[in-house]
This record gives C-alpha cells, sequence and structure tokens, in this order.
C-alpha cells in the first residue's frame, strides 16, 4: 500500500534554520503535504517590520511572515498555486491563559493558581515585568533573512556569486489568525491525520488548545498524530547564556547570562509549553541533547551544487550562516532541520527515550547554586535563572526526546535534498525507542561542559 504524506501544520517563527526546513519541506512534495503555516512573532523574527535598509520600499515590509510568503513562491510561483499553504498570523504576545477544567477521562488540568499568575510570567530582580526575546539586532537580521529577502541592499557585503536573493512575495497572509486555523483545521481533520511541526515557541498551539471544551480537547487529541518539536535541553547545557554572551551587543543582563538551563523555543514562552504538555497530546522533543550531534560548517554550501529556486536560496542561507551572519565564536547546531528531517522518517533515531513526564520551570528565579572565597578574601556568589528548564519528572506520560542521532546521517540526507546529483543516503528511516536508558553517546567536545546543574 502506498505511504499516504505527512500532512504537516508548520509552525514557526521563520528563522534561519525554520527557513531551512520549509526549503526541505517543499523539495518532498510527494511525501509531505503542507497544510498551512503559523508564524508566530515571539522567537527569532517580528511578524511585521519595516524596512530600514536601502533601497526602501515604502508598500513592503520584511519579518517572518513576510519571508514565509517569499520563501512559497519558489514552490508555488503566482499563477501556479495549486497547493499552496496559506499563511496565517500568529502570537505577539506569550501565552496568558489557563484551563480550568476536568476532562471526560478524570485528569485534572492546570489551574491558573498552579502558574504565578501575573499577565507577563517574567520578572527581573526588581520585579520589573520583561518578556523573554532574542537580541534586537539578532531578530532585525533575521527580519529580512540575512538580506536574501528584498535584498541586495546598498551596503550589503555579498560578493559570493552562489548567493541569489529572495524577492517579496505579492501574496498576503490569510486572514484567519494563527491558533484559529489551528483550531479549526485539527477539529475537521480525520483521525490521527494532523502532524504538527513546531519550530518555534508553543503559543500558537497553546492558544488554539486553551479555546477548547473537553470535548472538542479529546477530538484535537484523536486527530493530531504527534506534535514534533526542536525544543528543550533535557540532560545537556541550554543556549540561552552562550548566545547572550556571543557578542556584546546580544547581553540582555542577568535574565539571560546567568540561565545555562534553558533551550530559546521554551524560553519565550515557558507557559505555553507546560499548558501543551498537561493537554497529553504526543509531543516529541528534538531537544539540544539531540542537536548538539549536528553542528553547522561551512561544508554544507560548499557541497551543494543547486539544480533549483528552492536549493540555491538553501544554500545561500548556509553561506551566509556560516560566514558574516554567524553566531561569534560559538558553535551552532541545525537546530530544525534535523526535527523537520525526524518528522519526515528520513534519518535513524537509535536513542529516543518515552513515555516521559516533563515539568517546565515557570517564573525567572535566581538560585545560589555555587560560591567560593575570592583572592580579595571576598565571597563570590554565582546565581543561575532556570525558567524555561524543562525536565522529566517521576510518572508517565505520552511524551518524548530524541538523545543521539548520526551527524553523518543527517549531512547525507540534508545535502541529497537540495542536491540530487549527490548519492542516495543509505541510512535506515527508523526512530528506535529506548525508553528509560542512560545513554554515554554525546560526542566528546562536549562532555566537560555538559553537566547541566
Amino acid at each position: 500500500m502506498e505511504k499516504k504524506p505527512l500532512n504537516i501544520i508548520f509552525d514557526t517563527d521563520m528563522g534561519w534554520d525554520d527557513s531551512l526546513s520549509l526549503c526541505y519541506l517543499m523539495q518532498k512534495p510527494e511525501t509531505v503535504n503542507i497544510l498551512g503555516i503559523t508564524v508566530t512573532g515571539l522567537g527569532e523574527t517580528h511578524l511585521q517590520a519595516n524596512i530600514t535598509k536601502k533601497p526602501q520600499t515604502s508598500d513592503q515590509h520584511i519579518g517572518g511572515v513576510a519571508v514565509a510568503l517569499a520563501l512559497l513562491d519558489l514552490r508555488w510561483p503566482k499563477g501556479d498555486c495549486q497547493g499552496r499553504p496559506g499563511v496565517y498570523v500568529g502570537a505577539t504576545f506569550p501565552f496568558q491563559g489557563a484551563c480550568d477544567r476536568v476532562s471526560s477521562v478524570g485528569k485534572e488540568y492546570p489551574r491558573e493558581s498552579d502558574y504565578d499568575g501575573q499577565r507577563v510570567q517574567t520578572a527581573d530582580l526588581n520585579d520589573n515585568p520583561v518578556i523573554h526575546k532574542f537580541p534586537d539586532s539578532f531578530r532585525t537580521d533575521m527580519d529580512d533573512l540575512m538580506g536574501l529577502l528584498g535584498g541586495p541592499y546598498v551596503g550589503d557585503q555579498n560578493d559570493n556569486p552562489d548567493i541569489v536573493y529572495l524577492p517579496f512575495s505579492e501574496f498576503e497572509p490569510e486572514e484567519t489568525p494563527a491558533h484559529l486555523y489551528i483550531r479549526d483545521t485539527v477539529l475537521k481533520a480525520e483521525e490521527n491525520s494532523i502532524t504538527i511541526l513546531c519550530l518555534g515557541g508553543f503559543t500558537n498551539i497553546a492558544t488554539a488548545l486553551f479555546e477548547l471544551d473537553d470535548e472538542e480537547l479529546e477530538l484535537f487529541r484523536r486527530n493530531v498524530k504527534e506534535i514534533y518539536t526542536m525544543a528543550g535541553a533535557f540532560n545537556v547545557p541550554g543556549n540561552i547564556q552562550s548566545l547572550n554572551n556571543a557578542m556584546s551587543e546580544w547581553n540582555q543582563g542577568l535574565l539571560y547570562s546567568s540561565n545555562t538551563s534553558a533551550e530559546w523555543n521554551v524560553f519565550v514562552d515557558p507557559k505555553s509549553v507546560q499548558f501543551v504538555l498537561d493537554c497529553e497530546i504526543p509531543i516529541y522533543f528534538v531537544p539540544l541533547d539531540a542537536c548538539n550531534h549536528v553542528i553547522l560548517n561551512p561544508s554544507y554550501p560548499a557541497t551543494i551544487d543547486p539544480q533549483d529556486e528552492v536549493s540555491k536560496i538553501a544554500k545561500s542561507i548556509l553561506i551566509l550562516k556560516t560566514g558574516g551572519h554567524a553566531e561569534g565564536n560559538i558553535s551552532v547546531p541545525i537546530f530544525d532541520p534535523l526535527a523537520t528531517m525526524i518528522m519526515c522518517g528520513d534519518i535513524e533515531v537509535p536513542d529516543t527515550r518515552t513515555g516521559l513526564r516533563m515539568k517546565v520551570d515557570l517564573v525567572d528565579s535566581f538560585t545560589l547554586f555555587r560560591q567560593y572565597v575570592g583572592v580579595a578574601g571576598n565571597m563570590i556568589q554565582f546565581c543561575q535563572n532556570m525558567c524555561g528548564n524543562i525536565e522529566v519528572v517521576n510518572g508517565e506520560s505520552v511524551h518524548s526526546y530524541a538523545y543521539n542521532v548520526s551527524d553523518e546521517a543527517f549531512q547525507d540526507q540534508f545535502l541529497h535534498v537540495f542536491d540530487k546529483d549527490l548519492p542516495v543516503p543509505l541510512h535506515i528511516n527508523t526512530r528506535a525507542a529506548i525508553s528509560g536508558k542512560m545513554h554515554e553517546t554525546l560526542p566528546r567536545m562536549y562532555l566537560s561542559v555538559y553537566a547541566k546543574h
């Protein structure tokens, strides 16, 4: 029997790695059906931003929505729109809801008192409200996809002939808000027919679930096969501190510099992650534990000889992200494409932990975890912000996470999708489930620093 294509809702913040993931999926029309793209404004890009570079245009905007629309034009240009997914505008503010109900199976859902109850869930040391966000200059760089959207701009230093630019789209986003699109699409679908790929924060999904009554929630559970997400860090450090310290202009202070536990897609809206976890819809996490095995490097763009427009843009993204738009001196995993590849069944996952219950730290806090006497005899203390930390807790549930993947297998598959002249990967397409096992396969380069607490 011929395997049916995956029906995907692509929930995203449209950063560089989200863009590569969308390009990857557009190269697989036989196996993937992108139903719609829901964009959040809480991650790597703003939903919409004004162009500040020259040449400026009065009728065009940049931002995550514009990047998504422009990328879709590569696969579905004007006049050839059959099967083109819509783009839906999502959240600009962290999730604020909390359930106050008991489901039909008797499970008590989280009540408002289980959270901190503030309109803004985080605060700094002086109790001033804080919304977690990527550094401003980082987001500005991603708003036009490192200068690719609408470029070239005056002052661009890109003299690489392999870089191609992405024209603005003539298409507009859909009028339906992202969370309503998610809700309505899933409720009208067949059983186990929808897969959600969540590559930004969970705000859009949490908001969709918050509006459901108990009967609708059961239907939502029935119709969603699984949520795949690049999120979390379970047995390795997070990446908030590392990005904050990578460049002086990205330094946002102690809330970020002291957070060694959280990963960004959880940190931007931790309450939304906990809410979706508690709704008992299976979530398959591809956390930093797995992503740290697959590190971005210049060999990726150097290997690709693109034959189509999608592959040309993918190569351009890789050139820029391994060149002038790198993240300082830190090693950067290829985050979202790994989760995308795992969802598609295109790479073996030898180590997966399943049946897990998870808990997220929801409030910014500073906990003394180390102190020593300095040279001058003074006591030096270190504090750590744990907000956004996610961990496995006692009890069983429906959630899983990947622990280990092969860098070689990833490169073979990823590069082949964008250059069909490269050898067809021989790696098995399977996801082996190993529950409750401790793994010792982390590369040696991480062992000295990957003790999480």
